[in-house]
């Protein structure tokens, strides 16, 4: 069995580190980069002019297509669209509105996804309500889930049980992150296999 996705969707790029991972594995894949923040294109620049096929679109996703207002904070701290206007002003962070398209509209001239990384900063499972035309064709999706409840970023059962739900199961763990205040896991990304698919079509040990 040899898995070889052919397109892979990174939604939440940042500054590319996992589309520059998964191009060592697979180079020959086309990407789609999805990521909002203007800030960051040197480094997705860079990574679209080092691939055979790549573009980035600078959008937000989510379910449905809107814009929504983005609140800009420190890396370390998480950036997204989950923050209330109250807690930006009290703390002095950017506030910009970001365009959302979903995955449906944004996969429709591309070949369809065999991986789809959701890091979408809060929005992770209501993306998922916008990729109807993905669900049990796309092999692989990875999920952030949260551990504690972080002011609206979906929680790691609530994960579970919507992509289960969907027909997918869970894979690995494939990033751990800590909070700083007791070192408490608090944010994993999850990799979700399709039930009937490719990755889990026989239960060997």
């Amino acid at each position: 069995m040899r898995f070889r996705p052919w397109h892979i969707v990174d939604a939440g790029v940042y500054q590319g580190d996992w589309s520059r991972g998964a191009s060592a594995v697979s180079p020959e894949a086309r990407y789609t980069l999805i990521e909002p923040q203007a800030e960051m294109r040197p480094h997705l620049d860079a990574f679209c002019a080092g691939v055979a096929d790549a573009r980035w679109l600078p959008v937000g996703v989510a379910g449905e297509i809107g814009e929504r207002v983005f609140t800009v904070t420190s890396p370390g701290d998480g950036r997204g669209f989950i923050y209330p206007d109250s807690y930006a002003r009290e703390h002095g962070l950017e506030q910009r509105p970001v365009q959302l398209r979903n995955l449906d509209e944004i996969c429709a001239d591309r070949p369809m996804p065999e991986i789809v990384k959701l890091d979408a900063e809060g929005l992770e499972v209501e993306a998922m309500a916008g990729a109807r035309s993905l669900i049990g064709q796309t092999e692989l999706f990875f999920l952030e889930a949260a551990l504690f409840d972080f002011g609206g970023r979906p929680l790691f059962h609530g994960v579970l049980d919507t992509m289960r739900r969907l027909g997918y199961e869970f894979y690995d763990i494939t990033d751990l992150n800590r909070r700083p205040i007791d070192m408490a896991l608090g944010m994993v990304e999850l990799a979700f296999a399709r039930r009937a698919g490719l990755l889990r079509d026989h239960a060997r040990w």
